[in-house]
């Protein structure tokens, strides 16, 4: 089990212009592109980038289909802290419901480069041990049900990290991401393909040439 901290990410305008619904930024108002740039200032003040994950084998885990065919399992729980959120409510109290809303894209955007970066770890991990890395998944999407989360917080303690699971199976703080990946030699080629392009950690030594 691994703590990732001290270390920082990097948002593109492009994701946040997404997380926000726009195809192009010629589509957004000059207010709101400097706005942008304002609050992603203000972000790196309020983001605390934490991670932790952890390799498994198989075998000591959950019988479920997503996991069979799998040699071993890497969990992780990411998050960038409360602070962000926080001040994302108080936007909203205040009646500046523009800043709410792009401060909340932009720590979408940095809880999601979180991910990737800890993804990064698992891969330099499964390197090492010769195995091949699936796409990441996370409970509640696809076919693993949102109840996944309990085997999640079971492996990981994400109280380490300051991550608490509800009974919902909503996390808090609410810009923290859970996911799994299979670690295998035989994983299919088009599978890791997908999980290279869905991932934003560009300089990645691992990314499938492809890509």
């Amino acid at each position: 089990m691994e703590i990732l901290s001290n270390f920082t990410v990097e948002v593109k305008d492009q994701e946040i212009y997404r997380y926000l619904g726009y195809k192009e930024n010629s589509d957004i108002r000059s207010r709101y592109l400097n706005l942008i740039v304002e609050l992603k200032k203000l972000s790196n003040f309020l983001v605390r980038p934490i991670s932790i994950y952890t390799i498994v084998s198989a075998d000591k885990i959950s019988s479920h289909r997503i996991f069979k065919k799998t040699e071993m399992v890497a969990f992780s729980v990411c998050s960038i802290g409360p602070a962000l959120e926080e001040k994302v409510s108080k936007f909203t109290q205040s009646g500046e419901l523009t800043k709410g809303l792009i401060l909340d894209a932009i720590g979408s955007c940095v809880v999601e480069e979180v991910a990737d970066y800890a993804n990064f770890r698992i891969c330099t991990c499964a390197k090492n041990l010769d195995l091949l890395v699936s796409r990441r998944f996370s409970p509640g999407y696809s076919s693993w049900k949102i109840e996944g989360q309990k085997l999640i917080f079971k492996i990981l303690d994400g109280n380490k990290i300051g991550v608490k699971l509800l009974d919902s199976m909503m996390m808090v703080p609410r810009k923290s991401i859970s996911f799994a990946v299979n670690l295998s030699k035989d994983i299919s080629s088009s599978d890791v393909k997908i999980k290279c392009s869905r991932c934003n950690f560009k300089n990645c030594p691992y990314r499938h040439s492809s890509v």
